[in-house]
């Protein structure tokens, strides 16, 4: 592949964005991991969030995935930790949005097997819907509010985690029309779908910064066996952020 396209950082960059992150038209749930990471490969800053190690580049590009998505799924623990709010636009990315076809406002859907979901994801009443998707057989809190509950198959973690099945969750998306599926994390949970080959695409931002010490990666679990390789798809150069794409060469979103 040639040289990295280079961007200016202006307003016409989300629209580029939009352009070179186009969603294939899938027939099932096409599943779009997307992270932040630094040179030497750590998804968090000092403060354990990755707010710490973002570039106004790479909120572009998050900005843009999300205007583009059906639903947006990330695990509990990252919820609490990043301090996740369902889903709101701005009007950049609801233009956006609209451009591509797309009405309504993205599900954010929470991976939990306890239900312990922070107490306010539904602040708005301009945000999108909530769906906290869970393994276990747990009765309705009243303190989630207007989360909806959804029980799918699961099976036995650590002590009393109960993993959720991530092909479960995407028969799910697929019986709600959802196909574009963006998870945004957490590394456990980006390993639960790498582990169970459902992830079609992964965009990955590099801040140019070093952190250094033994944070978190992209993946946090077992070592897959055997490995899931990606072929790069396309880089983009905004100021001095990196941001590519990398699809499974087998995939086109177009079979199951």
């Amino acid at each position: 592949m040639g040289r990295a396209q280079e961007w200016p950082r202006d307003d016409d960059a989300m629209a580029r964005i939009a352009d070179d992150y186009r969603w294939p038209e899938a027939v099932r749930p096409w599943v779009r991991s997307n992270f932040v990471a630094t040179v030497d490969g750590r998804v968090q800053g000092e403060d354990g969030r990755s707010g710490t190690i973002n570039t106004e580049a790479d909120h572009l590009v998050f900005d843009c995935l999300r205007a583009l998505c059906d639903v947006v799924v990330v695990g509990a623990g990252t919820a609490r930790t990043e301090g996740y709010r369902a889903v709101e636009l701005t009007d950049d990315q609801r233009r956006i949005r609209h451009a591509a076809g797309l009405t309504g406002l993205p599900t954010l859907v929470v991976v939990t097997g306890s239900l312990a979901l922070p107490p306010d994801l539904v602040a708005s009443a301009a945000a999108g819907p909530v769906v906290a998707i869970t393994g276990s057989d747990h009765d309705a809190r009243d303190d989630l509010g207007e989360v909806e509950v959804q029980t799918v198959t699961g099976s036995a973690g650590s002590q009393d985690r109960t993993e959720v099945d991530p092909a479960a969750i995407l028969e799910l998306c697929h019986g709600r029309g959802w196909s574009r599926v963006l998870l945004e994390g957490g590394p456990s949970l980006h390993h639960d779908f790498l582990s169970a080959d459902l992830v079609d695409e992964i965009c990955l931002s590099i801040a140019p910064t070093v952190r250094g010490g033994s944070g978190l990666g992209l993946v946090n679990g077992d070592e897959l066996a055997p490995a899931r390789d990606f072929g790069l798809a396309g880089v983009v150069l905004v100021d001095d952020t990196v941001m590519a794409r990398w699809t499974r060469q087998d995939r086109d979103g177009t079979g199951s």
